[in-house]
């Protein structure tokens, strides 16, 4: 009873404890010493697994899993032939031992014989159905065949032998998605995330199933969690797509701003969210989205083009003194603030705003500080004018401040 239990042990230093145990100089069993040989084998301690094998040798010879496990360390050891001479002895003890025959079909296949390797894992598993290693063997030749509805057939029998084994369930998610059928691939992929997968992978290939179907909630879902993971900009740019699709522009610009945070080079993501700040009426900082890909994204010109005629922008840079600059400002600021009370006849307010010039007179930021006026185009009217002003060559921090009231 204590020898089967300790075969039995799934947890092999429990199992090879148990073993120990009953192990005794003056007393020794051939199970016991057959069942620690499978541990040391299972743990490729092949010096202590001969020695095991040796003292059941010397107790008893005419048992077959001695010979299964003395064939397995012979192949473990660098030699195929003596290795498969022992299998064929276990055979003759014990006829279609599924052991023996997994160690001939392993064999054959690592020589090359596809053929024989079928045989010996196909009468393993007819000697018994639940042989994980014949049905793995045969997973192998199948996938070498290429024969994929072949390969689903063994990987679903393995999932009902191993349902934990995450390895398996990703196999069969990626070769039924290669195979078109992206729903039997979601089923696999969620599988293996819910027995404990943490690949960022394994929840990309997730939401690029359900893509492929059609089901935009559950990628938005996926990829929020992937993005919650690790940012990255492909996964950013196609969250803030399905935001868009979704009629959540907030949303999207916020993913857009993501990926842009990641990586100002994206251009895709920049012209994106430059497209939707215009259309949120955000017109500085769309002005300065296009702006940032323009010499990438040529095409979007004449957006931007559209974009500061709204702000109508002076012709040329306004330059010259600080005060003459202050001055252009205020008179291409009036003359837009003008125009627009024709149809806001009340609009009215303070716009200040603080810029940093470096020493060749080049503005380095602009900070709007106050806005009470509440149009955006005299904002941006103001914000890019004095950007783009060449200011007298001297470092320096100035703050321009216009009162804007309709006329009595």
């Amino acid at each position: 009873g204590r020898t089967l239990a300790a075969w039995a042990d799934p947890d092999l230093q429990s199992s090879w404890n148990r073993f120990h145990a009953l192990s005794t100089f003056d007393r020794r069993a051939v199970w016991t010493e057959i069942g620690e040989a499978r541990v040391y084998l299972l743990w490729k301690t092949l010096d202590q697994a001969k020695a095991a094998l040796d003292r059941a040798a010397a107790l008893h010879t005419d048992v077959a899993e001695l010979h299964v496990l003395r064939g397995e360390w012979l192949r473990l050891s660098g030699q195929p032939d003596a290795a498969a001479a022992e299998q064929r002895r276990a055979l003759a003890l014990r006829p279609a031992d599924p052991f023996a025959l997994d160690e001939l079909g392993t064999l054959a296949a690592a020589r090359g014989d596809r053929a024989e390797a079928r045989r010996c894992f196909g009468e393993a598993r007819a000697a018994w159905p639940d042989d994980f290693t014949a049905w793995q063997g045969l997973l192998e030749l199948d996938a070498a065949a290429g024969d994929g509805q072949a390969q689903l057939a063994d990987l679903d029998a393995l999932h009902r032998l191993a349902p934990q084994d995450l390895s398996l369930w990703l196999r069969s998610g990626k070769l039924r998605e290669q195979q078109g059928d992206s729903a039997g691939a979601a089923r696999d992929y969620q599988a293996a995330l819910e027995r404990g997968s943490e690949d960022p992978e394994v929840l990309r290939a997730l939401a690029r199933s359900y893509r492929q179907q059609g089901r935009d909630a559950d990628e938005r879902k996926v990829l929020g969690e992937l993005v919650a993971q690790k940012e990255n900009g492909d996964d950013l740019r196609r969250l803030a797509e399905l935001e868009l699709k979704a009629g959540d522009a907030k949303a999207a610009a916020h993913e857009y701003q993501r990926a842009v945070a990641l990586n100002a080079k994206d251009l895709e993501a920049q012209l994106a969210l430059a497209r939707l700040q215009a259309a949120a009426g955000a017109l500085r900082e769309a002005i300065g989205g296009y702006r940032a890909v323009i010499a990438g994204k040529p095409e979007a010109k004449p957006e931007l083009e559209a974009l500061e005629a709204q702000a109508q922008l002076a012709k040329r840079p306004l330059a010259g003194s600080l005060l003459k600059i202050n001055s252009a400002l205020g008179a291409e600021l009036d003359k837009l603030y003008r125009a627009l009370l024709e149809k806001k006849p009340q609009l009215a307010g303070q716009l200040r705003l603080r810029v940093v010039v470096r020493a060749d007179g080049t503005v380095e930021q602009e900070e709007l500080l106050d806005d009470s006026v509440g149009d955006p185009r005299l904002a941006a009217n103001l914000y890019w004018n004095a950007h783009d002003a060449h200011f007298p060559h001297a470092d320096g921090k100035y703050v321009f401040k216009f009162d804007l009231k309709p006329p009595p």
